[in-house]
Order: structure tokens, then sequence, then C-alpha cells
């Protein structure tokens, strides 16, 4: 599950200019959360980056064919019904995250999609009904004889659906969306206060504990929280994050390691001009034990730049194009 709503997150945030999403609301994150991820493209899609993004998406016959799939699949257009895209999770342990989509929901749409796929079957739970579905995994992922997994997904009233990896997982959702559990408290290292126009937020703790991450780092176990944000204000692209770390040293190791990529990039300035233009913004301080990151870069030329990546790498792929 959690490789499927990683992929369902990469195409939002490839459509996240044409959609109309919604800040985070806190109150919806269980108390227990330990991470999450936040689309809010309603702050994009009035921005010089989203609009820039939307008006080259739509010039392309594959993202308009994208768009056309999704309504015919699911009954909704995604320029216009989904209001904000949330993924989270109690734990790091893998395929054990949390997704919850507002916006218009075509239920009768959903529930004859769900029909059609492999394990369907529902079940009344505390009133609520669940719905069980067999995804396929990918064989070089897990093994073979563990390679289906069923999947567990509700309604949350007329325009909210969660999706998680079991019906208990689902449930505990509910029952905080519903105020029937407590949220996030506003205490919590989870709970920063996002900047003007921030289109992605994402925040986790208790790093150094955890033991199940997809990424194996000596630093990253030395670091006991983090958040970013990335949006545009004024016209301006935006990168901000925070890491707090366990002792100073570390502090100080992640600002170096930035500092030397920063550097090392702007040495190959003659063969990538671009990437080193893009990173000449960056600013990253460290402060006792936290490192501060931030970037911000003007939108316009931010959209170019990836216009221009875009065609040149599509124009390579093509019959006769040099490849890298």
């Amino acid at each position: 599950m959690f490789r499927l709503t990683l992929t369902f997150f990469s195409a939002v945030m490839a459509f996240a200019p044409l959609l109309h999403a919604e800040p985070l609301d806190r109150r919806q994150l269980p108390a227990t959360a330990t991470w999450f991820i936040h689309v809010d493209v309603e702050a994009a899609s009035a921005s010089v980056l989203g609009k820039g993004f939307r008006d080259f998406l739509m010039s392309r016959p594959e993202a308009r064919k994208a768009i056309e799939k999704a309504r015919e699949a699911l009954g909704i257009d995604i320029t216009r019904d989904i209001r904000g895209i949330t993924l989270y999770g109690i734990s790091y342990a893998p395929d054990r995250g949390v997704l919850i989509v507002h916006g218009k929901v075509d239920r009768p749409r959903l529930e004859a999609m769900l029909q059609k796929m492999a394990g369907y079957r529902t079940e009344t739970i505390d009133g609520r009904a669940i719905y069980f579905w067999t995804e396929q995994d990918a064989p070089r992922r897990i093994q073979a004889e563990h390679a289906a997994r069923t999947q567990a997904g509700a309604f949350s009233g007329s325009d909210a659906v969660v999706v998680a990896n079991d019906e208990q997982a689902v449930m505990a959702a509910l029952d905080v969306m519903e105020g029937k559990a407590p949220s996030l408290a506003d205490n919590s290292p989870l709970a920063i206060a996002s900047p003007m126009g921030t289109v992605v937020s994402a925040a986790a703790m208790g790093i150094a504990e955890a033991r199940t991450l997809p990424i194996q780092s000596p630093i990253l176990r030395r670091c006991e929280s983090g958040w970013l944000a990335i949006g545009e204000h004024d016209g301006g692209a935006f990168f901000h994050a925070r890491v707090a770390t366990q002792t100073a040293e570390t502090a100080v190791q992640i600002r170096t390691s930035v500092e030397g990529l920063r550097a090392i990039v702007q040495l190959q300035a003659a063969e990538n001009a671009d990437a080193a233009r893009l990173l000449q913004p960056l600013k990253v301080s460290s402060d006792d034990k936290s490192v501060d990151v931030e970037w911000n870069f003007p939108s316009a030329e931010l959209v170019k730049m990836i216009r221009t990546w875009v065609s040149s790498h599509a124009a390579e792929a093509q019959p006769g194009g040099e490849s890298r």
C-alpha cells in the first residue's frame, strides 16, 4: 500500500497546480502520528509557478489523456474536484501509512471500480462500511508468496476517502476525523505553522529511535525531528526546512554537508549552469542542536528552467536523440 500511495502522491504532485486543495487540518492527524505529508494546492493554483505548470501540462497530450482517464475511472475531474491529500503514519513500518483524500466523491463510481478489483468484499464494522480489495505488489520488492496484499478503505462523510493497509488503521483514522479520538497536540513537533503560500508540507519526529526507516543513514540516526515547507509567496518559489539534532556536532555536520554539495555544483557551473544558479540562493545555518535551510528563487524563471529541462529530455528520448 505504501508503494501505491507514494505512486499516487507522485502523480498528485505532477498535477498539483491543477488541483484545488486546502490547508492541512491537523485535527485530522492522530495524537500518535510520527510523520505526515500534505499537499495544499489551492495556494499553487493562484501562484506563478502553479499557473506555469498548469499551462505546460495542459499543452501536453499525455497530461490531458491522464486527466480524462482519471475522470472515466473515478467519476471526478481531478483538475477541479480534489481539495486535499494527506499521507501520515503512526510509525515508520513499511506499508503502514494512511491516505486521506478530500474532495468531490462519486461514491457509486468508486464502488463500481472496487467491485472489479481482486479480493473485493465489504464488512460493516461499528456501523461503518469498510471496503477490502487486493493489490499486486512488485515481485522484486517482496517475496512472491507475499506479492498480493489486502487493502482497506472507507468513505468519510460525502467528501473524503480513507485508505490504509488494514481495517484497524482505517477505523482509527475515522475516529480522529469524527472527533472520537484525540488529534495532534498543539505542542507536538509536527504541529509547525507553515509559511504563507505553502503547497507541500511535511514533518517527522522520533527519527533517531525509528528502526524501520527506508533510509539507513548514520547522520539521520542522530536527528530527533524535522519539517519542511515548499511553496510560493510574492512571486518567489521557496523551500524551508529545519532539523532538530541530538547534538550540536551533528548539526554542524549536516550544515557542512549541505554547503559542500552546493560548492560542488557551483564548481561544475560550466557543465550545468542552471543547477549552479538554482543552488546559489541556498542558505544553511546551524544553531546549537538545529539546522535551518532556506532557498528562494523567482518562480517565473524556475518555470522556464523546468520547461527547458523537460523538453530537452523528451527530445533525447526520441529515436536518434542523444542519451545521457
